[in-house]
């Protein structure tokens, strides 16, 4: 086993990010709860994809590193009003089974792809992105540009940001190699179908460590029946180490490369960016303050840098110091989708951003 608690601790990233605990106790579901939406073959595994609404364009929604469809909740239930939108697991996420390996971002927006043609969803389609989510829909609009006509990225994740992996500093491209990403498959293989040893001794490493799941703020902000579920979702070894992608840092470096080569890699595609508002952090296992102010002087930066993928972009900042936009100010997040679709339908400049009331 080669580091086992290292990628269990990185696949983990966004779920601590996101304000999820593994401290404490909490109400368990005895048995594994209905679907929201429904399962869907892709390619010899199943994939849970919930839809509603209608009209068009449709809206999905992608959620961040270790989160799930359940965190859309309130933006779902607004969103749906107007438009068809969809939020999903990604594969091994809640209801969702695991997927082809290795776990890379292309293999989830290509997992993503034929998700959503066997559920009968087509383009034009306006994709929005939490965190880790925000790298995954730049992905998916690089590779399926014809069906992407607008974004959304909520305090989005981006090619070189800051994390901290067992007490150390790390950028998200330190360890970059000159190799090449694996394509992704269109199919799974037997042996695929469960965890590898190495990933479950990371994650018995992790709980051992960090203790059973628990919910607490912002997501004690969602219905009772729906923090029980997403509490069940937590508990399962796979939710919490199939976000982990071994070729991460070429992938962030290839992302970065299309910056380079074209200014608006989105080109005139509208498109919001939030971010979380900004606040001092108290230092970390292995970090200075001076290290910590610097990481949050690079996320601010680096947020407002992703607005220049579009032409036709807006920025915004949350009233709010918190990861989670799309819980602790949902109507921003709404608003923002809505300003999106209305450019996206009359094919205009988007406006200044407003939330709704």
């Amino acid at each position: 086993m080669q580091n086992a608690l290292k990628v269990i601790t990185t696949a983990l990233g966004g779920v601590l990010l996101c304000g999820s605990s593994l401290h404490g106790a909490g109400v368990e579901l005895k048995t594994e709860p209905a679907p929201l939406g429904r399962l869907y073959d892709v390619g010899g595994h199943k994939m849970h994809l919930y839809r509603t609404g209608n009209g068009g364009p449709t809206v999905v929604l992608e959620a961040g590193a270790g989160a799930f469809s359940l965190d859309w909740y309130f933006v779902q239930r607004e969103v749906e009003k107007f438009t068809t939108v969809c939020s999903y697991d990604r594969a091994g996420h809640a209801w969702s089974e695991l997927g082809p390996r290795p776990r890379t971002m292309r293999q989830a927006v290509a997992d993503l792809h034929r998700l959503l043609a066997q559920a009968g969803v087509s383009g034009p389609l306006v994709m929005v992105g939490h965190s880790y989510g925000g790298m995954l829909v730049r992905v998916f609009a690089a590779d399926y540009p014809d069906q992407v006509a607008g974004m959304v990225l909520v305090d989005s994740s981006f090619e070189n940001s800051f994390g901290n992996i067992n007490g150390k500093i790390v950028r998200s491209w330190d360890d970059v190699k000159p190799r090449v990403v694996p394509a992704a498959r269109a199919k799974i293989n037997d042996d695929e179908r469960v965890l590898t040893a190495p990933e479950l001794e990371g994650y018995q490493q992790f709980l051992k460590w960090a203790g059973p799941p628990t919910i607490e703020d912002p997501f004690t902000r969602l219905p009772e029946p729906i923090q029980k579920i997403r509490l069940w979702a937590m508990s399962l070894p796979q939710s919490n180490v199939t976000d982990y992608n071994p070729y991460g840092s070429e992938e962030a470096i290839l992302l970065f490369a299309d910056r380079l080569r074209i200014e608006h890699p989105l080109g005139k595609k509208p498109l919001v960016v939030l971010t979380r508002k900004s606040k001092a952090h108290t230092p970390e296992q292995g970090a200075t303050q001076k290290d910590m102010e610097r990481m949050e002087q690079v996320r601010v930066e680096g947020e407002r840098s992703l607005a220049n993928l579009s032409g036709n972009s807006v920025f915004a900042e949350s009233d709010y110091p918190v990861h989670e936009i799309q819980l602790t100010q949902p109507d921003l997040v709404v608003s923002a989708i809505q300003n999106v679709l209305e450019a996206v339908k009359i094919r205009s400049t988007l406006k200044p951003l407003e939330p709704r009331n």
